[in-house]
């Protein structure tokens, strides 16, 4: 009898010996790696805020060990956050209001049943307002063009001399106040004239070239086919509104139809281009003043001029769509004749007088935060001929 009972005695502890390795095999693994917590991704739904900001955070995580339940779910992973100010939350999607402006590495940490866990961080910026303005870095540029006190237009067409510095004619020199030089073509009045200068060692026909004070216009002024301007030659131009579409000396445009405000207000700018309308020159005119013509120095040389780009950015604003009514951008230079005006992307001609370091700065003035803010550039000049 005692044979008997002890046989299934045996094969019970046998067979319930498998059973406990198999949940072994199942629930005992909890210390391996690659059944601790997954966090696939960390976001937040802004990465830059206005304080107070409420910013919304959700975590997508997965895995952990099993736990009791040997089909192997597992729905009991704890997901904490630390905003790194103080505060803590709870749960794949969370929300927390920063009250102060700052950069916090919010950090989310999560943990299975068995103690395994796994973190990520996420970064916030937390500003005071909406504005960022930053512009180019320093620079050094060499300058060329000049104010000239006295105006160095020559009194006839024609003429030689200058430099060869460029491989086409070009606008020498304006005069836009005119005091002192009468356009004999037009009872000796004090009208607007700009110079060109031919370089080059041949004459250059510019019969169906083209002046304009207006980019949209390319055809506003066409030289005649008998306008030519002799090797290293100057041709002049008044800008007077006196002449027809097609001519020669004198404009049908007059450069300063309709302005009575001060010279150093002015702004204007005269494009020359070629026979195929392809642009060769253009002079912007600011900062004038009475009998102050401005152009290159020495003749024809490179304008010396520094290209500065401001950018706005905002608390959940894209610059790349290009939205910036909201925005009034000025940029002020303390050049010997300061310069004044207002473009996101600003260019300033830098003159000989300007040699030094010169600051540039751009004010950027949000209208929607009536918030306003500053950048400065530092740029070298160098005068013509600097080593």
């Amino acid at each position: 009898m005692r044979n008997c009972y002890c046989l299934p005695d045996r094969r019970f502890l046998l067979a319930a010996m498998i059973a406990t390795a198999a949940l072994a095999m199942l629930t005992g693994c909890g210390e391996k790696d690659d059944l601790a917590p997954v966090i696939t991704r960390v976001q937040a739904n802004v990465d830059c805020g206005i304080a107070p900001a409420d910013v919304q955070f959700v975590a997508f995580v997965s895995g952990g060990d099993p736990g009791p339940d040997p089909t192997g779910a597992n729905t009991n992973l704890d997901i904490l956050w630390n905003f790194q100010d103080g505060a803590t939350g709870h749960g794949s999607t969370t929300h927390h209001v920063f009250a102060e402006p700052g950069t916090y590495e919010v950090a989310v940490t999560v943990t299975d049943d068995d103690g395994d866990s796994k973190s990520s961080f996420v970064s916030v910026e937390i500003r005071a307002d909406s504005l960022l303005v930053r512009s180019s870095p320093d620079t050094t540029v060499t300058a060329s063009l000049a104010y000239f006190p006295t105006h160095s237009i020559g009194a006839t067409n024609g003429g030689s001399g200058g430099g060869n510095f460029r491989s086409q004619p070009i606008i020498n020199e304006i005069l836009a106040f005119n005091t002192v030089l009468p356009n004999p073509e037009n009872q000796n009045r004090l009208d607007p004239v700009l110079e060109l200068h031919n370089p080059t060692g041949a004459a250059v026909n510019i019969g169906s070239w083209s002046l304009s004070n207006d980019p949209y216009d390319r055809d506003k002024f066409l030289f005649a086919s008998t306008v030519s301007i002799p090797a290293h030659g100057y041709y002049r131009v008044w800008l007077n509104g006196r002449g027809q579409s097609t001519g020669t000396t004198q404009a049908n445009f007059n450069l300063l139809l309709g302005w009575t405000g001060a010279p150093a207000d002015f702004v204007a700018d005269v494009y020359l281009y070629d026979a195929s309308r392809r642009l060769v020159d253009v002079k912007p005119i600011r900062n004038s003043a009475a009998n102050i013509s401005f152009g290159h120095f020495p003749d024809a040389c490179t304008d010396g001029r520094a290209f500065f780009s401001a950018t706005a950015e905002v608390c959940g604003f894209d610059p790349d769509l290009g939205q910036f009514d909201r925005f009034d951008f000025l940029w002020r230079s303390g050049s010997i004749l300061e310069s004044t005006y207002g473009e996101r992307e600003s260019s300033h001609m830098f003159t000989v007088q300007d040699a030094g370091l010169r600051e540039v700065v751009v004010s950027v003035f949000d209208t929607y935060m009536s918030v306003t803010r500053h950048d400065t550039v530092t740029v070298e000049v160098l005068a013509p001929g600097t080593p």
